[in-house]
C-alpha cells in the first residue's frame, strides 16, 4: 500500500512563481493563464479604468486601487491555498488592511471590487468562473469588461443577473465609490 502525497501550495510557493506568467490557484492546483492573447486594447482598458478610479479613491482616502499582479487568497485550509486569483484590476477598502499588513505578501481575502477584462483567447466561461469565485469569497462587486462589444457587466454579490452597461452610458457605484460617476465610453478611450 502506498500513501498518497498531497501537493500543498503555500503563500511562499505562490510568491515564488514566475512574475512574468500569470499563475492562479484553483482547487489547490496551479493554473497558468495564456497571456499571449492579451492585446494592447486589453491593457488600455485596464489603464483607463485605473486612471478613472485612482485619483477619486486617493482623494477620498477610500483604500487602494491596483492593477494586474496582486494575488488574492480567496480560500485556504491551514497553510494550503485552495483558491487564489489575480484580477486585472482590484479595489480594497482602507479599513481592510490590518495595521501590521505584510505589503510584500499576498492579500488574504477577496477584493471589494474585482475586474476582469476579456482577452481574445479567453472564453466567456473562464471569465465567469473568476467572477463567480470573487463573489463567492467576499467581493461586493465583480465586473467583466468586454472590449470587443464595448460592454461592462456589473455583478453584485446579492443580485443576478448582471447589469450590462454599453458605451455612452454612465453609472454610479455608491457602495464603493460614493459620488463617482463612471462613463463606459471613458473606459474604452483610445486617445494617446
Amino acid at each position: 500500500m502506498t500513501d498518497k502525497i498531497e501537493n500543498i501550495i503555500t503563500d511562499e510557493d505562490w510568491l515564488e512563481t514566475d512574475p512574468d506568467q500569470r499563475i492562479e490557484i484553483v482547487e489547490g492546483e496551479f493554473i497558468a493563464e495564456d497571456e499571449e492573447s492579451m492585446t494592447y486594447l486589453h491593457v488600455i482598458v485596464i489603464d483607463n479604468l485605473y486612471d478613472l478610479l485612482k485619483l477619486f479613491v486617493r482623494t477620498k482616502q477610500l483604500g487602494r486601487v491596483q492593477t494586474d499582479g496582486i494575488k488574492y487568497v480567496l480560500k485556504r485550509e491551514g497553510k494550503k491555498i485552495i483558491v487564489g486569483r489575480i484580477p486585472d484590476l482590484s479595489f480594497v477598502r482602507r479599513e481592510r488592511f490590518p495595521e501590521n499588513f505584510e505589503w510584500s505578501g499576498n492579500f488574504e481575502g477577496a477584493p471589494d471590487l474585482a475586474v476582469e477584462v476579456s482577452s481574445p483567447g479567453q472564453t466567456t466561461q473562464k471569465t465567469l468562473e473568476k467572477i463567480h469565485d470573487y463573489l463567492k469569497y467576499g467581493s461586493q462587486e465583480a465586473w467583466a469588461i468586454y472590449p470587443k462589444s464595448r460592454e461592462l457587466h456589473r455583478y453584485q454579490n446579492n443580485t443576478t443577473p448582471p447589469r450590462i452597461y454599453h458605451e455612452g452610458e454612465t453609472f454610479e457605484v455608491e457602495n464603493l465609490f460614493p459620488g463617482l460617476q463612471i462613463s463606459v465610453s471613458d473606459i474604452f478611450k483610445l486617445e494617446a
